[in-house]
């Protein structure tokens, strides 16, 4: 499905099944919950065909949660700033924004988790 308001679109459905000639050019992605929903190995699919969609005027903003991943076993996982680095690695990523979630809650979920932190990354070809 498409919602579109002004000059912003929202596409939902099969994101595995979306290809960069249905979109066309855009410039800004954001993934408030996407990568941290799946575990390891479909994390890495998700951002190989992420990477389809990214040219050099694309910005990603990409939110993660990293925790001890010994207290919670997901979703959401634990993406720490090294798994952002890795799955990135040939891009620029900067972390823009962290912080603590002192009470154990993200996307509406109490999570019985120690050291919960939430952070923000820009990342760019």
């Amino acid at each position: 499905a498409l919602f579109q308001h002004e000059n912003i679109e929202l596409w939902q459905g099969d994101f595995f099944k979306l290809t960069p000639e249905k979109l066309g050019d855009f410039d800004v992605v954001y993934d408030r919950a996407a990568l941290v929903a799946l575990p390891k190995q479909m994390q890495l699919d998700y951002v190989n065909h992420l990477k389809q969609f990214i040219d050099t005027k694309t910005k990603l903003f990409l939110i993660a949660v990293a925790f001890n991943d010994d207290d919670w076993q997901g979703p959401p996982f634990s993406i720490t700033d090294d798994d952002i680095q890795q799955l990135f690695s040939s891009f620029s990523v900067e972390k823009i924004a962290e912080h603590k979630l002192s009470n154990n809650q993200f996307a509406q979920r109490k999570m019985a988790v120690g050291n919960l932190k939430e952070a923000l990354y820009l990342i760019q070809k």
